[in-house]
């Protein structure tokens, strides 16, 4: 995974508070990228960190995203911050969560996408909305991800409607064309 201790967060402004808060925002990502766990902020030795993101801070960059004064409930800012990661590793050595580095195996997301009665296998191609959302969610927590390929074997091969029944081992038998 590339840029692990880097988020990048949006602001409403280049003003101290808007950016402690961003900072604060990117740190959070960060955090949740590497330790292992639902409520992490929980544990003192997170909150410690959270309360003093500076000490943990290489560097950072701003860029405005719009200059549309009609937008005031939209972040106009878009903040990147540079964490060090050998210091924060180091923080959190004394927290009861475990450590995810770098090296993470690939994810195969099948996603089933349901209106009403109708469901569907998410396909990149023809939802690209969908994909941008996946795509940032992904790249957000670290998580890197594969897609299915939805060849011709695999349409016929794979119910979108029967997945989630128990027995159901045709999605299994497809995975196992993945390297994952």
């Amino acid at each position: 995974v590339k840029e692990l201790f880097v988020a990048d967060v949006p602001a409403f402004s280049n003003d101290p508070e808007d950016r402690a808060q961003a900072l604060h925002d990117a740190l959070a990502i960060v955090l949740q990228r590497v330790l292992v766990g639902d409520e992490i902020f929980s544990d003192p030795s997170v909150a410690e960190i959270m309360a003093q993101p500076v000490l943990f801070l290489l560097g950072e960059s701003s860029t405005v995203v719009t200059h549309d004064p009609a937008r005031r409930g939209s972040p106009a800012w878009k903040m990147r911050f540079h964490f060090d990661g050998d210091r924060l590793l180091d923080a959190l050595k004394t927290s009861r969560w475990a450590i995810w580095n770098e090296i993470r195996p690939e994810t195969l997301l099948w996603l089933v996408i349901e209106r009403g009665t109708s469901r569907q296998f998410f396909e990149r191609q023809t939802m690209p909305d969908w994909a941008e959302d996946l795509r940032r969610a992904a790249q957000q927590l670290g998580l890197p991800i594969r897609y299915p390929r939805f060849d011709a074997k695999e349409r016929q091969q794979i119910d979108p409607h029967r997945i989630m029944q128990p027995g159901y081992d045709a999605l299994l038998q497809s995975a196992a064309r993945y390297p994952v």
